[in-house]
Parts: structure tokens; C-alpha cells; sequence
């Protein structure tokens, strides 16, 4: 009897694993990351919002400050120097600070600036008092003293952005007048003076303490011959100034510069 053929079954081959597939964008790192990013984007926009509203608020200020006097001068330039140094002009679109200057005066940058250190530094009566120009000139010195002792001590130098605090009532300058050494307030020295004081720092010619000129001389000596001992003479630049005349001293302090030009001839 035949037998029947034997039947042979293969093993069944194992099920596959099932494969897990992760989300990369769920994983711990990632997700806090992602977190962060929202947040900084948010807060950054917070800040735009923020800066772009401070800055049209100060615009706003200084539109109406210059429609004033003496105050609306100082207030104006202290909002000048409230966006420069918080950098504001950046949410204005400007792309730097020296484009928004030129985008609000004519003046050069320069000139503005020191505007704004006049401003910050000092009142509206203490400006009135002493005078823009001559402050501007003591913050130029006390700048020009600052720099030479950093030279000094082999240390470099720049002026800060922030705004210098002076006691200007207790300012001396030490000047030299018609031979006779003086100690004077800002009120009573002269922007020549002034600038003869910066110039003997900066060791510039012709600056206070060099040797009179022949002209010089005779201008002096014809103003202490007419009686006017207590006039000024400060020479820069080949440039003469005279103060301190009185109105009833301009007839002989005319004689007297007339005598003097002809002496230097």
C-alpha cells in the first residue's frame, strides 16, 4: 500500500516588529525650544511696540518744546539726547543716529551734540547766567583736563555719552591778565579766555602763556596809556580780542587800538 506524501510545513517566519516612529518635534529639547523662541519672539515684539510708542511720545515732546523760549531750548535738547542715548531713531526706521540728527535740523551733527551736553548739563537760568557759549567751552576744558590725564597715564580717552553733572557756582579758572595772575568764576572770564585754556592743553600755538607779540605789546601798552588797565586782550590765531570795555571807555579805546596799529607798522 502506497503511503501518502508526507506534508511539510515551513515555520511561519515571526511578525515584524512594529516600527515607532518618533516625533522629533515632541521631544523634550525641542518642544522647550520652540517654547523659548515663541517667548522671545513675543517679547521682542512687545519691546518694538514699546520703543516705537517712547519714540513718537518724545517726537511729540520736542514738537512742542520748540515752540517755547528759553526752556523749550533746554527741554528740546534733552529729548535730543534721550533718543540718542537709548537709541530710539532705531524704531523711528532710521538707520543711524546720525541720519535721524540730519532728519530733524540743518546744524551739524557736531553742533547738536553739543547742544545736548549744554542741555544736560546745566539749567535754563544757569544758561542764562553764564551763557551756552561759555559752557559749552568749560565742558570743552573740563574734556580737554580729563583726556590729559588719561594721556598721562598711558590710558586711551573718550568722552562719555552720559550727561556730566557740574557744580557750575563753584567753577575757578586760573587766567593770567595784563601780567597779574587771577582766579575767576565762569562769570567773570571770557570765551577767549576760555578757549586760550583749552589751547595751552592741547598744546596748541599761540595758546595763553606763550610770548606776547610785538602787536600785542603795543595794544597793551596803548591801552594801559589811555586809562584801561582793566581791558582785555586775548590773541589766537592771529586774531585780537578786546573785552571788558565799558560804553563810556569806546571813544578812548578806539584812539587807542588807532595808535596801537600804527606803533606795529
Amino acid at each position: 500500500m502506497a503511503r501518502a506524501p508526507r506534508k511539510t510545513t515551513k515555520p511561519a517566519k515571526p511578525a515584524a516588529r512594529p516600527t515607532r516612529t518618533r516625533d522629533r518635534a515632541a521631544t523634550p529639547s525641542r518642544a522647550a525650544a520652540a517654547v523659548a523662541l515663541a517667548a522671545t519672539v513675543a517679547v521682542a515684539r512687545q519691546a518694538t511696540s514699546a520703543m516705537k510708542k517712547r519714540f513718537e511720545a518724545t517726537i511729540a515732546k520736542m514738537s512742542a518744546a520748540s515752540k517755547q523760549e528759553a526752556r523749550g531750548w533746554d527741554a528740546y535738547f534733552e529729548l535730543v539726547g534721550e533718543v540718542l542715548r537709548e537709541k530710539l531713531w532705531i524704531a523711528g526706521g532710521f538707520d543711524s543716529a546720525s541720519q535721524w540728527l540730519d532728519s530733524i535740523a540743518d546744524e551739524p551733527m557736531r553742533s547738536l551734540r553739543r547742544n545736548v551736553r549744554v542741555a544736560e548739563s546745566s539749567s535754563p537760568e544757569e544758561q542764562e547766567k553764564y551763557s551756552r557759549s561759555k559752557i559749552t567751552l568749560a565742558l570743552a576744558l573740563l574734556d580737554a583736563k580729563d583726556a590729559a590725564a588719561a594721556k598721562k597715564r598711558g590710558e586711551p580717552w573718550r568722552p562719555s555719552d552720559e550727561p556730566r553733572s557740574v557744580d557750575w557756582a563753584k567753577l575757578r579758572f586760573d587766567v593770567v591778565r595784563n601780567g597779574k595772575k587771577h582766579k575767576l568764576s565762569l562769570v567773570e572770564i571770557t570765551a577767549p579766555e576760555l578757549q586760550a585754556l583749552i589751547d595751552t592743553i592741547n598744546e596748541k600755538p599761540g595758546a595763553a602763556g606763550a610770548k606776547p607779540t610785538e602787536t600785542e605789546q603795543a595794544l597793551r601798552a596803548a591801552l594801559d596809556a589811555s586809562g584801561l588797565e582793566d581791558v582785555t586782550i586775548a590773541q589766537r590765531d592771529h586774531r585780537y580780542t578786546v573785552t571788558g570795555a565799558r560804553a563810556d571807555q569806546l571813544e578812548a579805546l578806539g584812539r587807542a587800538l588807532i595808535e596801537a596799529a600804527r606803533a606795529a607798522k
